[in-house]
């Protein structure tokens, strides 16, 4: 686990304003873990609010992603190394279920 000194809780405006965003329709941060003192920082973009989803409906043969993760090291509004940053928040910042569940 990586300790951070920051006193600042967030490592820019852009990070905090997604993580706020986390969950919902559009764009958000999520922060999962795979282990107690290991996270993961994820990029979410979500096509409907959570609980909706059985309300998209259209041809079958066509397949839509709802909710779609991407994993980050750094960053993408400031640049920063988010392990190093929140190495210490890890727990704080753990919202379960918000991450796409792989197998």
């Amino acid at each position: 686990m990586f300790k951070t000194k920051n006193t600042r809780p967030w490592c820019c405006a852009g990070f905090e304003g997604n993580y706020q965003r986390g969950g919902h329709r559009g764009a958000g941060i999520v922060v999962n873990r795979a282990l107690p003192d290991h996270a993961f920082f994820v990029l979410q973009f979500r096509a409907v609010e959570p609980g909706s989803e059985k309300e998209v409906s259209g041809p079958p043969h066509i397949s839509v992603s709802l909710v779609s993760d991407v994993g980050m090291q750094f960053c993408p509004w400031c640049g920063t190394n988010l392990t190093e940053f929140y190495g210490t928040r890890i727990n704080d910042l753990y919202r379960p279920g918000l991450a796409i569940e792989t197998a």
